[in-house]
């Protein structure tokens, strides 16, 4: 009978006779302020968020800007036809839609609402 063949020996033969395709490179490290923000100091944070908060909308835009996200639906229901008609063209009459128009008639009232354009929430 002829020679057994041991799968080991295959193994190192095959291995012995591909070349190196990815030699192995020693790990290096990184420094640590190279793509590692957690080794950014308090400091250095402190300075890019000041930096960063220049030109920033006041506090109070801010605090304006989370109440107009507070947002709850509004309907008067079932009105007659007549009135959203009149309703409707008292607005288009001022060149305003219905929700402009219903805040210029709270404001006539007495009511704090702010202009039209800063109301606006998609703009936030």
């Amino acid at each position: 009978m002829g020679k057994q063949l041991n799968p080991l020996d295959l193994m190192k033969e095959l291995s012995s006779d591909a070349p190196d395709s990815a030699p192995k490179m020693p790990h290096k490290l990184k420094p640590a302020s190279v793509n590692n923000p957690r080794s950014v100091s308090v400091e250095e944070k402190k300075q890019a968020a000041e930096a960063f908060a220049q030109g920033k909308p006041s506090p109070y835009l801010s605090e304006h800007r989370q109440k107009l996200r507070e947002r709850e639906q509004f309907s008067f229901g079932r009105l007659p036809r007549f009135v959203i008609d009149q309703f409707m063209t008292m607005a288009e009459d001022r060149g305003m839609n219905k929700t402009e128009f219903l805040y210029h008639l709270l404001r006539e009232q007495g009511a704090d609402i702010p202009p039209y354009a800063l109301m606006d929430g998609r703009r936030l």
